[in-house]
């Protein structure tokens, strides 16, 4: 039966109430406030102060604008992003280039100022090209940003006559402008409406090939990548025929010429095929389902397609991961397809095909790549997270120095159980509450050796799985150590350290609607790292945590 509550009589204290002197207190709570006063110095403060070491130091997340770069002599010059804050604005861009035919690192050329650029190969020197200006990488110097004006390009850049341009929109009208002298010319009209009256009525994703003197059009409308020849009439440009689909695509695609041929590569998800047939079970129409969605979330096929004549022709392929950004360059020495990708998870994958061959794979910069400065982070997260434990350890010193050691009440007297023997065996039952979360590592083992894999259908059944799995083991685990603690006074962890709850009345164990009310003041008594309810045991006259002063309860040492 549990004990009746009117038992419990209040005890009169002196001013120095839980202390072996009045000389004691002082010393004690004066102690006390200054090692709290440096947790949150240090809590707060060391990561505010080693800020701009990492802010200079770690280039946390890179992605490189793999679509935006260009091909010249062997190398792939690109534009890597360096997220280096905390702010999606706190970016910092990177000139880079990439020899395709070596096995070493990408080389970090210069800073760019300008948003958003795209790169384009001259005959001696890199065009870097935005909407709020452009530079030249001439000789190994990288230029002057120059062209305040908003020439309002609506495509890719190519070269035209030698010189850089790009299909530039003024109202209704579309022109071809050109960087001639400093300066951005529309002197060339074209017209993107063909014999049918079709024009597209939202034009994005532009590219533009010139071959043999006709201008080839691409764009992007839904999930189709479209075509149309444009012809020299007059002054300008006319549509010949009209718009034609060439196939269905993904996020990414590049228009390029190949042996001196129009030709697309695109990245297209697997489709997805309904199943009608009404005479599958239901078991047999959730393992197809579940088969073309694991189809769908495995990558994205890679796919070339080439004119020949009238038609387009598919002429080279490979499997890929999701990407995140894709450039396609045509080396015209070797007759090469080189594909450059950003991955997602984060990292690049060159990928070099001959005759629909592939001759070379390479990934690099992949994601959870530690170095030494991940190392330090680590090293630094450690002592974050260790500041806690020393500062229990230390005012479970003091305690035993300047605090009276010993509950006692009617029923009886027992030693009070140290701080640093209370967050040992809260440690432990917290284990006990992850141990599906640290099980499920092994189950992940495989997965996290490649970062690819996070992408799968097995990944995410298996996060999903583990995940609920967790939450009910948290809500019985819950419910077992509240009847543990109400019925014994003990959880697994104070079991171990020989530690016990009892009530402060009768030094009985407190019942499960009493241990439920102390278990659910953890989430005030772990606020900042649970020095609330270390500042509360350090100067209650039981040491008695939130918890403890709501179940009337007291945590005592039986070893003792």
């Amino acid at each position: 039966m549990q004990p009746q509550m009117q038992n419990y009589k209040p005890v009169n204290k002196p001013d120095f109430a839980g202390y072996i002197s009045q000389e004691a207190k002082k010393k004690f709570t004066t102690r006390v406030i200054i090692i709290i006063a440096l947790f949150f110095m240090l809590s707060r403060g060391l990561p505010e102060g080693m800020r701009p070491f990492f802010a200079a130091k770690v280039e946390a997340i890179k992605y490189a604008e793999t679509s935006r770069g260009t091909f010249q002599n062997d190398h792939i010059w690109y534009v890597e992003k360096n997220f280096e804050g905390n702010r999606a604005e706190d970016s910092v861009s990177y000139l880079k280039k990439f020899s395709v035919k070596g096995e070493n690192e990408s080389e970090k050329i210069a800073k760019i100022e300008l948003k958003d650029p795209w790169l384009l190969a001259g005959k001696d020197r890199i065009w870097i090209i935005s909407k709020n200006g452009w530079q030249e990488y001439f000789e190994g110097n990288l230029s002057e940003i120059s062209g305040e004006d908003d020439f309002g390009g609506i495509s890719k850049p190519f070269l035209y006559n030698g010189s850089p341009a790009v299909l530039d929109r003024r109202g209704e009208e579309v022109y071809i402008s050109t960087l001639e002298d400093g300066k951005w010319k529309r002197d060339v009209k074209i017209s993107l409406v063909d014999e049918s009256g079709y024009a597209p009525s939202k034009i994005k994703e532009v590219q533009v090939l010139i071959h043999n003197n006709n201008l080839i059009v691409f764009h992007r409308r839904e999930d189709k990548v479209n075509y149309a020849t444009c012809q020299k009439s007059g002054d300008g440009f006319e549509l010949s025929g009209n718009w034609e689909n060439i196939c269905k695509v993904g996020a990414n695609w590049s228009a390029i010429l190949y042996n001196s041929k129009p030709a697309v590569v695109v990245a297209q998800f697997k489709e997805f095929k309904a199943l009608k047939n009404k005479n599958m079970k239901t078991q047999d129409v959730f393992l197809k389902s579940m088969q073309e969605i694991k189809k769908n979330l495995s990558g994205q096929d890679i796919a070339g397609f080439i004119k020949n004549g009238d038609k387009w022709e598919k002429f080279a392929g490979f499997k890929e991961k999701i990407v995140g950004s894709m450039g396609v360059f045509a080396d015209n020495e070797s007759g090469s397809l080189i594909v450059f990708s950003q991955l997602i998870p984060p990292s690049l994958r060159l990928v070099i095909l001959e005759d629909g061959r592939m001759i070379k794979d390479r990934t690099f910069d992949r994601a959870f790549n530690l170095g030494s400065i991940g190392y330090i982070i680590i090293v630094f997260m450690i002592i974050i997270t260790s500041i806690p434990f020393i500062v229990v350890f230390v005012i479970s010193k003091w305690a035993e120095n300047y605090r009276v050691t010993e509950f006692s009440c009617e029923a009886g007297n027992a030693p009070y159980a140290s701080l640093w023997k209370r967050g040992i065996a809260r440690f432990i039952d917290t284990l006990i509450y992850f141990a599906p979360v640290i099980v499920g590592q092994f189950f992940f083992s495989e997965i996290y050796k490649n970062p690819l894999n996070m992408i799968s259908l097995e990944f995410i059944l298996k996060f999903l799985f583990f995940f609920l799995a967790w939450l009910v083991w948290m809500f019985f685990m819950a419910i077992i150590m509240c009847f543990l603690e109400g019925k014994y006074g003990q959880t697994p962890g104070k079991m171990i350290l020989g530690i016990k709850v009892i009530g402060a009345d009768d030094m009985m164990p407190c019942g499960f609607l009493r241990a439920v009310l102390r278990y659910f003041c953890l989430y005030v008594d772990g606020i900042f790292s649970y020095m609330v309810g270390i500042t509360v045991i350090a100067f209650t006259f039981r040491w008695q945590r939130v918890g403890d002063l709501a179940a009337k309860t007291v945590v005592v040492d039986l070893n003792k």
